[in-house]
C-alpha cells in the first residue's frame, strides 16, 4: 500500500471515519492553532490527522485503575457545520476528543 493523503471534503468525509484505532499522539502545532493526532489503525497502518484552526476543543480521556492505554475508537463522527468541520473521536467508555476546525487532512501510511 502506498501512502494516501486525503483532504477532508463532503466527498471524502467517509475516509475520516477511524474505528478501532488506537490513539498514540496528540500534538499542538503551528503555535497551537492546529492539532495533529497520530493513530494506529486496526490493520496496523498509521493514520495522521492534521486539523487547522482548531477551536471548541474538548479532550476527556481517562482509564480505569490498572488499565493501560485508552483503548480504541468506538466511533468517529465528521460533520460539516457552516464553514467549519466538527470531528468527534469516541473512545467508548474511555472518553472523547471533540473539536471544530477549518480544514483537515488525513495521511495513511503503511505499517513499517
Amino acid at each position: 500500500m502506498d501512502t494516501k493523503n486525503i483532504k477532508l471534503s463532503n466527498e471524502t468525509k467517509e475516509d475520516f471515519i477511524l474505528c478501532d484505532a488506537a490513539l498514540q499522539v496528540i500534538a499542538w502545532i503551528n503555535d497551537g492553532r492546529d492539532i495533529e493526532l497520530k493513530l494506529i489503525l486496526a490493520d496496523d497502518n498509521t493514520a495522521i490527522l492534521r486539523c487547522s484552526w482548531v477551536d471548541s476543543l474538548e479532550i476527556d480521556i481517562h482509564s480505569k485503575t490498572r488499565e493501560i492505554g485508552i483503548g480504541f475508537t468506538w466511533e468517529t463522527q465528521v460533520e460539516k457545520k457552516a464553514d467549519r468541520w466538527q470531528i468527534i473521536l469516541d473512545f467508548a467508555f474511555n472518553g472523547i476528543i471533540k473539536f471544530e476546525c477549518s480544514a483537515a487532512w488525513l495521511t495513511i501510511k503503511p505499517e513499517t
